[in-house]
């Protein structure tokens, strides 16, 4: 009796599965036509860049070399892309990434600081810190930013050459 009610609700189980699986392919059918997409990007389009390796003769480098069975793993692709070589921000220091808005570390983002913040006083009132108030920290600015701008500059070619 135990062994027939196992089967039967399995047997219920996986209808439900099917069902389920069924309804997601109605409500979300797989893109059957490129027009479907979302975008493309075609092959001849492919920008020319050191991360993009494109064998564009396969097919014929294929029929004129002699078969030997296999292809080594260095001749068996048709579109190599490899991550750009990304290198790590110019440290700001310690007080001024507490200045520093999000997104700094990004070379696409120009980076920016708060012009104010709140910080704790002594006597647990808040106190009001203004950017600009202290020479050393805008002079310091100024120097990272420089850095900054370089290294951005730089991190941007490795992915857009």
């Amino acid at each position: 009796m135990a062994l027939d009610s196992l089967r039967i609700g399995r047997d219920r189980l996986l209808r439900v599965f099917r069902f389920l699986e069924a309804l997601n392919q109605h409500r979300n059918p797989a893109p059957r036509q490129i027009r479907e997409q979302l975008w493309t990007l075609w092959v001849d389009q492919l920008p020319d860049h050191p991360a993009i390796e494109l064998r564009r003769s396969s097919v014929e480098s294929k029929s004129k070399e002699p078969t030997s069975g296999k292809e080594s793993d260095s001749e068996s692709f048709t579109l190599k892309v490899s991550r750009p070589k990304l290198t790590r921000p110019p440290d700001p220091g310690l007080e001024l990434k507490t200045w520093l808005e999000a997104g700094w570390d990004d070379p696409f983002e120009y980076p920016s600081v708060r012009h104010s913040k709140n910080e704790p006083g002594r006597e647990g009132q808040t106190i009001l810190l203004k950017f600009d108030v202290e020479p050393n920290r805008v002079s310091s600015w100024n120097l990272w930013r420089a850095k900054h701008e370089e290294w951005a500059s730089t991190a941007m070619k490795s992915w857009v050459d």
